[in-house]
């Protein structure tokens, strides 16, 4: 078992100074059907910033511990905060802008 502490996270990620810190990385298992690494990561934006991320080759998922923010995932727009769950399918174009500093957790899979 892996078990993680949000506060350690967002510690080791502010002792970093980068944006992302990832967390958590199983590879590939040996089983039939497996195709794909699952990963995690703490991504935290200061308040007013904008998400430089280009569109990935996996799906991903982020849950947002804090703040508030305006997601965009295609031509849809969604406010977030505290507690929102947002899927963004591979390739897809979004964009995340910050009402206030927010602490995302990222999965992708």
């Amino acid at each position: 078992m892996q078990a993680f502490e949000l506060a350690q996270l967002i510690s080791q990620q502010k002792s970093n100074g980068k944006l992302y810190l990832e967390f958590l990385r199983v590879p590939d298992l040996p089983a039939p059907g497996a195709q794909e690494q699952v990963s995690m990561g703490l991504y935290a934006l200061p308040a007013g910033g904008t998400d430089p991320q280009s569109p990935h080759t996996e799906d991903e998922v982020y849950y947002v511990v804090g703040g508030k923010a305006k997601i965009r995932v295609g031509e849809e727009d969604r406010d977030v905060g505290a507690g929102s769950i947002v899927y963004v399918a591979r390739n897809a174009a979004a964009s995340i802008r910050l009402k206030e500093s927010a602490a995302l957790s990222l999965s992708k899979g």
